[in-house]
């Protein structure tokens, strides 16, 4: 009995829900108005003949270690990407899941000190998997 209570409730509430969406209007000449006065912005990616990744033009040190802060960003090596590293070191870090941690965990000291002295540049363009040697 319970169930069947339950259901009609649902059912209740869907069909209240479904005639909500009914009141609601689209202004297209507002939403033409924000496309024609935002202003375009892009990522540039390249992979250069060094074989290394490039995302932008000069990291910022916060930007790199809040990438590799971020568990799943540090396995996935976006902050190393972010650097411009080599593709081999970015397969390693995947593969082997940033070293079993430590990888992880050293990059981010590694580039927490970067960030308290405001330079990261012996870590941008790296071809090392272990950046830090």
């Amino acid at each position: 009995m319970k169930k069947i209570l339950v259901c009609l409730v649902a059912i209740f509430a869907l069909g209240i829900a479904a005639n909500a969406a009914n009141s609601y209007t689209v202004n297209d000449e507002a939403i033409d108005a924000v496309i024609e006065n935002c202003t375009e912005a892009t990522v540039a990616a390249s992979i250069d003949s060094g074989k290394a990744i490039k995302i932008g033009d000069a990291p910022e040190p916060i930007i790199a270690f809040a990438l590799g802060f971020i568990p799943v960003t540090s396995w996935l090596a976006i902050h190393r990407m972010y650097m411009g590293t080599a593709v081999l070191p970015v397969v390693l870090n995947i593969i082997t899941g940033a070293g079993f941690g430590i990888v992880y965990l050293v990059d981010w000291i590694m580039l927490l000190i970067g960030v308290l002295d405001d330079d990261i540049s012996m870590y941008c363009g790296n071809t090392k998997w272990l950046m830090w040697l």
